[in-house]
């Protein structure tokens, strides 16, 4: 932990993957109280914003699609740890903005503006970012309609390619998106995410994952 022995193994790069590791404090602190944990974690969440661009989106933007789980979870984080409108507004301004750049008509998303391909498991990232979303936005949030939209667009693009078998791509668990949604949101990928389940769960044995991806194995 910060300050520890093993101080040296925390990250410093201004970049949504070292940045992440602030989720930790911030989830620590919204389950025990612990100010210095918050007090990390926030801190963690206003350096991604420190030095915004001009359209005020954080200095970390890429338009990689993971970000949208990568970067947006700090800011949410941040914002139910603090209940600070800030850290909710412009994590919402921030998912338009790939939404808008990203999403193509049919749903899914490139896996960024100079990679014009979909990628498995980035879509992932952002179904699951999205739910996260949509699970803390109030209904009346003036993004909220805008990110429902890009949601339900996905799911029902996901339920065109899903096979018979309930599978679809190899990165099977990362592609179920709102498995904590709650439960007035689950009607938006209650056919999908189900059917994506069970198929999953019909490779599955004791200790691995069959047909699986290896790095999406159930535990």
């Amino acid at each position: 932990m910060p300050g520890g022995a093993e101080a040296n193994r925390i990250p410093v790069r201004h970049h949504v993957d070292d940045s992440i590791f602030g989720t930790i404090s911030l989830e620590i602190a919204i389950q025990t109280k612990d100010a210095k944990q918050l007090a990390i974690g926030q801190a963690w969440a206003d350096r991604q914003w420190e030095n915004p661009q001009p359209d005020g989106l954080s200095a970390e933007t890429r338009y990689w699609i993971d970000d949208m789980y990568m970067l947006t979870i700090l800011q949410l984080e941040a914002y139910r740890a603090t209940g600070d409108q800030k850290y909710l507004d412009r994590d919402a301004k921030e998912m338009v903005s790939y939404l808008d750049k990203l999403q193509q008509p049919n749903g899914l998303f490139f896996h960024s503006t100079d990679v014009p391909y979909f990628w498995g498991r980035g879509d992932g990232w952002i179904s699951a970012g999205m739910a996260e979303m949509l699970r803390t936005l109030p209904a009346n949030h003036p993004q909220r309609a805008r990110i429902l939209q890009g949601y339900k667009l996905m799911m029902a693009s996901l339920l065109k390619y899903q096979g018979k078998d309930g599978m679809g791509t190899s990165s099977s668990t990362r592609t179920m998106p709102g498995l904590r949604l709650p439960r007035r949101h689950v009607h938006l990928c209650h056919d999908y995410r189900r059917e994506k389940w069970l198929a999953g769960c019909g490779h599955l044995r004791p200790g691995s994952a069959q047909g699986l991806d290896s790095r999406d194995r159930l535990h």
